[in-house]
């Protein structure tokens, strides 16, 4: 019945419209959707109050906090809530509750479903297209608002997304639903905080966080505001050097436990962050340390300064702790995933959008130098060659599968697929840490494949493409093989 009171409201005002040829078209259009916005109010919200600028907003709940602040300058930062809707059919089109995301079926695991953190300005041109804006009607009403009101506000679409809409399908708020040209918004709008000095504010939650969660003293610190703290130590404890390269796993995490990046597939099952990621594979991140402060560098093997810095403090085979605020992170402007398609799948891999000034929790291993036989950290081929017995059983070893063996000397080798494929030798293999041409038979060690399951798996005739020059991990005894070190009793194995 109040959609059919609405409607009838609409044809009055085109009625009047078009009785008037005084205006051109595009001024007949924007003069109805301001009448219309004006009956909808009148008919549904008939004690909402105008505020300058033409929005209408109702307080649902005001502050009770003592000393609460109002925004006032561009210098101003705020946090807020807020859950938007058409104001014709009332759809979510976008929401920071992650339980009306759940009710409307479009919540996801990568989303971050806290209160956005954004400059107190209405369309920053640093953030113009990013999801770091205030639409112009919210501006308008947090102007009035103090930390802790929560309001209902009324926005004509001129004040909200305008004539070209929204859709935040690859925003980092994605799952939302897209909202069309023209069409006016309510806002359930709730101011959170006023942050006045955005890198005071995280500094003093790093600094809490280190004393609080990691027992730390506010001196322990690698830099300002950069604290490490060592969880454990494995059997390698060789000094992390500069320039050196390094191989990690890591969990990236915001100060609250979420979760937004891993290397780690167990973790990324746990946090159900691995359904966004088409690859599927979950490899250690090679590193070079010091990379990351250098002027010009054309390492690909970067990370962020907090994190390189931390690394040049750590040891070979230590997991650490380490936390920092955003000067070593993704600083003043925060990072916004890109969103890429696999071409072979369809598949989009999705990220989680670090805001700006957002400190960042990561908990990282350095993996041994040369492994230490687990399958996290399999043997490479220089420990196998040279820092292990002739006997060790039960270890996990890497490589490049680079070719085979034909005979019983691993000198005797064959390294091109089409000289494997035709001698069709199936029971053995030869791995290296590099793969590629101009590898010796010296830079490898062999691998005896058994009879079964690990054989038709592993062997390069039957399984070219998804073995020749692959990096694979297999499980077995470390013996003399085929006149030097290598790898027998093989019971298991991932590509």
């Amino acid at each position: 019945m109040r959609k059919i009171v609405f409607a009838c409201a609409v044809c009055a005002v085109i009625g009047l419209l078009a009785a008037s040829c005084a205006k051109n078209e595009d001024e007949s259009n924007e003069t109805l959707r301001e009448r219309s916005f004006e009956a909808w109010i009148q008919l549904y919200a008939p004690n909402a109050e105008k505020l300058d600028g033409g929005i209408y907003v109702e307080k649902l709940k005001s502050s009770e906090q003592p000393g609460a602040l109002t925004p006032a300058d561009v210098d101003t930062w705020v946090m807020i809530n807020y859950t938007g809707r058409t104001m014709a059919s009332g759809d979510v089109v976008v929401t920071r509750d992650p339980e009306i995301a759940k009710y409307q079926g479009t919540f996801n695991y990568y989303t971050h479903y806290t209160p956005d953190y954004v400059p107190f300005t209405p369309y920053n041109s640093i953030y113009y297209g990013s999801d770091l804006n205030l639409i112009v009607g919210n501006y308008l009403a947090l102007g009035h608002m103090k930390e802790g009101d929560q309001w209902r506000v009324y926005i004509p679409s001129d004040l909200a997304y305008g004539s070209s809409g929204y859709s935040y399908e690859y925003s980092g708020f994605g799952g939302q639903n897209a909202l069309g040209a023209n069409i006016p918004v309510v806002m359930d709008l709730e101011l959170v905080r006023v942050v006045k000095d955005p890198e005071k504010y995280e500094a003093s939650l790093v600094q809490n966080y280190a004393v609080g969660q990691l027992n730390m003293n506010l001196t322990d610190t690698v830099r300002t505001n950069l604290y490490l703290k060592p969880i454990s130590f494995g059997k390698d404890t060789a000094t992390i050097k500069k320039d050196s390269t390094v191989s990690i796993y890591y969990v990236g995490r915001f100060l609250d436990g979420f979760v937004f990046d891993t290397n780690i597939e167990d973790t990324a099952k746990k946090y159900n962050l691995a359904q966004y990621a088409s690859s599927g594979k979950y490899e250690p991140l090679s590193v070079d340390v010091g990379a990351s402060e250098e002027e010009e560098t054309t390492s690909t093997n970067v990370v962020v300064v907090g994190m390189d810095a931390a690394l040049a403090k750590m040891v070979y085979g230590e997991t650490a702790t380490m936390v920092f605020t955003s000067t070593y992170g993704y600083g003043s402007s925060g990072q916004f995933p890109t969103f890429t398609a696999n071409s072979s799948t369809g598949s989009v891999d999705r990220g989680t959008i670090i805001p700006p000034y957002t400190p960042l929790v990561f908990e990282v291993t350095v993996a041994p130098q040369y492994g230490d036989g687990s399958l996290l950290f399999p043997y490479t081929t220089y420990a196998v060659q040279h820092l292990l017995d002739d006997e060790v059983d039960g270890v996990w070893v890497t490589g490049y599968v680079n070719g085979v063996v034909d005979g019983s000397d691993y000198k005797q080798w064959i390294d091109t697929l089409t000289n494997i494929t035709e001698a069709g030798i199936k029971d053995n293999l030869m791995l290296g840490n590099t793969n590629g041409s101009g590898i010796k038979p010296e830079d490898c060690f062999p691998v005896m494949l058994p009879e079964g399951k690990v054989r038709d798996a592993l062997n390069i005739p039957d399984n070219q493409g998804t073995v020749f020059r692959q990096k694979i991990k297999v499980f077995g005894n470390i013996r003399k093989y085929k006149g030097t070190r290598g790898l027998v009793d093989v019971t298991d194995y991932r590509k």
